[in-house]
């Protein structure tokens, strides 16, 4: 309990300082908030883990926003938009194995690692738009300026100033 006291008290804190704007986020770290840049703003219900680097004056808006990195990190961009139920993750469930389950981790006791691989990282140049229920799976760059349209899943490199749905 004093540990998630004190993530909440060191997320606070840096975001202040930083003028990063945090309005009910549920997931937000000190480790991630201490790599993102001046004047982010992470709005109603966004979870963000693991190996994240967010560029200047980018919006992320919940609810359901998930960006996700495990194995590699993903990047993204100054002054991008992201819209609500956006899904950003950068590894998989193991399907060459006898069972696509996490069975190190919820059986074994492992690591959640060992049940999950990917094939490269996320990047986000600046000022892309991403819009609502958009899914970026690993391995993609979304090129500076493009625009993802709602409901797309992407899973190959977008152009700069593409757009694409």
């Amino acid at each position: 309990m004093i540990k998630i006291i004190l993530n909440l008290i060191l997320v606070k804190y840096y975001a202040l300082k930083n003028n990063i704007n945090i309005s009910s986020s549920k997931d937000l770290s000190f480790r991630t908030i201490k790599n993102c840049g001046k004047g982010c703003k992470f709005l109603g219900g966004v979870s963000i883990s693991n190996n994240i680097e967010i560029s200047r004056f980018t919006s992320i808006n919940g609810p359901a926003t998930r960006i996700a990195a495990s194995i590699n990190k993903i990047k993204i961009g100054s002054f991008c938009s992201i819209a609500s139920n956006v899904v950003i993750q950068e590894y998989y469930h193991k399907y060459d194995r006898i069972t696509s389950y996490y069975i190190n981790q919820n059986i074994i006791g492992g690591l959640a690692l060992n049940d999950i691989f990917s094939k490269g990282d996320i990047i986000i140049e600046d000022d892309v738009w991403i819009g609502s229920n958009v899914v970026i799976l690993q391995n993609v760059t979304v090129g500076k300026g493009a625009v993802i349209g709602a409901g797309a899943v992407v899973t190959k490199n977008v152009k700069a100033y593409d757009i694409v749905g």
